[in-house]
């Protein structure tokens, strides 16, 4: 898609970027305080094949959501992770109860499917590769679903749909510079000052963090100069008691000497911030996760049930044999704990009292590299340390975890990923059920989304799947016999808005 400088297009542009699903068969190529080592609790160390399914009924595949061939090379070359995951809602204006599916591809394509009756609605080709999540955004409360993108161009797009049809209400380009343009972490959108004005908040491989007025202006104050590459999502939230959110993210320090991360700690690593609504750096930040990149998308919630939020991030994959661990701080800055991994933590973590203690304390939740799925308390211990996919091995995954009430019995369970299978962890650490989806290619990156479809829980799952055709754009579903219950952390960031805030149990969208 070629980038003009009008923001609000007219529909003769929208009109020659959605492509009509009869006309499907002929759509072109696309143009258009130093922490200690925490003390372990008994861990549970459970593998996958090895636990009987126990009396959690399993998820029965209910539908699969063709999307085609994936365009260009990707239709026959395997050429990186699909990490952009599904999201699910009213987006389209169904009126019978119905709801969208929507997901994004490496060839730049986005798909749209009815729910209900797994037929494609819509398809937006953006031109260049997407990883990062579509998010189901709102300009106001109570106002319809926005569609939410940004691709591997460097360009965030907003759709709105007015009588069942799209209207493109808001593309932004980052600025053409000697940095990657390419955006990899999840955009959202966000009331920053508490006065209704929503802004878009994005980060980008070109070094900055970016806040956009709905007319595509800066805010004041940014944008952000991280002065490294940039890949994990921004998290917008208030902390503690703050009157204004909070905008936390983390990014690279390649250990420059002109970068002013290298001169604060002579060393390279990542960084993590946390930077007020007028783009002033909050008291305390940035801080060093000494070893790794932080490509982590920090979560945000309370630990201890109180009030006070603390901010739980995971690191990155660009050193070798450095950042096997997740890091806990408070909203000032202090690291609280450094807790040990068996691998690097690209994972994002998921935040959700799945162990049931029934104090209003969470875990937390996160995966390593080498396919271990942790939960984590408060106080760092490691309460379940699961090794997902394979007897005796343990299969690499790069995806994130989620929690939610798969049984609806007020119980929180963990989707946990490993190569091209998923596993369901109960409150007591035990696998329950082990699935496989044979067709995916290289493993599933994505994590799963989980909402009610017609009064059942329903796991959604994106796809570059196998065929003997090449590559395509799929979303598989898998569903339970009764509706979840309220979840605390049901989808990438925790929900359709990718906020990554949580702190409560919320239901599910």
């Amino acid at each position: 898609m070629r980038v003009r400088s009008a923001l609000f297009l007219s529909a003769a542009v929208i009109a020659a970027t959605l492509i009509p699903i009869g006309a499907l068969a002929s759509v072109p190529t696309p143009t258009v305080q130093a922490a200690s080592t925490p003390a372990t609790v008994a861990p549970v160390h459970l593998d996958a094949k090895a636990v009987a399914a126990a009396a959690a009924p399993a998820p029965t595949r209910s539908r699969t959501f063709s999307g085609g061939y994936l365009q260009g090379t990707l239709r026959t070359k395997l050429s990186a992770e699909a990490f952009s995951s599904s999201v699910v809602g009213n987006l389209t204006g169904h009126t019978d109860g119905d709801v969208d599916v929507v997901a994004a591809y490496l060839d730049g394509s986005v798909h749209i499917w009815s729910a209900r009756t797994g037929r494609q609605e819509f398809v937006i080709q953006t031109g260049s590769a997407i990883r990062a999540s579509p998010a189901l955004v709102r300009l106001r409360a109570g106002g319809g679903y926005m569609l939410l993108l940004a691709n591997d161009a460097g360009t965030v797009y907003m759709y709105g749909w007015v009588n069942h049809q799209p209207h493109l209400v808001f593309r932004k380009s980052v600025p053409r510079s000697t940095h990657r343009p390419g955006i990899f972490g999840t955009p959202t959108l966000a009331n920053l000052d508490n006065n209704g004005k929503m802004y878009v908040v994005v980060s980008s491989f070109d070094q900055h963090l970016y806040v956009w007025d709905l007319a595509g202006n800066n805010k004041k104050g940014f944008p952000y100069f991280a002065q490294d590459t940039i890949w994990s999502s921004p998290t917008v939230t208030k902390v503690d008691g703050d009157a204004y959110p909070r905008i936390i993210f983390g990014y690279d320090c390649g250990g420059s000497g002109a970068q002013t991360c290298y001169q604060k700690w002579h060393t390279h690593g990542g960084v993590l911030t946390s930077l007020r609504h007028d783009g002033s750096t909050a008291p305390g930040w940035p801080q060093l996760i000494p070893g790794q990149v932080v490509w982590s998308t920090p979560a945000v919630a309370s630990l201890y049930g109180g009030t006070k939020k603390q901010i739980i991030v995971g690191t990155g994959l660009f050193y070798s044999n450095a950042g096997y661990a997740t890091y806990v701080f408070d909203s000032s800055g202090h690291r609280l704990m450094t807790v040990p991994m068996h691998g690097r933590t690209f994972s994002s973590p998921a935040i959700g009292d799945v162990m049931g203690t029934g104090s209003g304390a969470p875990q937390i939740v996160i995966g390593d590299e080498f396919g271990h799925t942790d939960i984590i308390d408060g106080k760092g211990h490691r309460l379940v340390d699961v090794c997902t996919a394979k007897l005796n091995t343990c299969v690499m995954s790069h995806s994130s975890p989620i929690i939610g009430d798969l049984y609806g019995n007020g119980h929180q369970e963990v989707v946990a990923v490993g190569g091209n299978t998923f596993s369901i962890i109960d409150h007591t650490g035990r696998i329950t059920n082990t699935v496989q989806i044979k067709e995916t290619a290289l493993g599933l990156a994505a994590s799963p989304t989980l909402v009610n479809i017609d009064g059942k829980a329903t796991l959604f799952f994106t796809l570059m799947a196998k065929s003997a055709g090449g590559n395509q754009a799929e979303v598989v579903s898998y569903t339970f016999p009764t509706r979840a219950g309220a979840s605390a952390w049901p989808m990438f960031k925790g929900n359709t808005q990718r906020s990554g805030a949580s702190g409560k149990v919320v239901p599910n969208a």
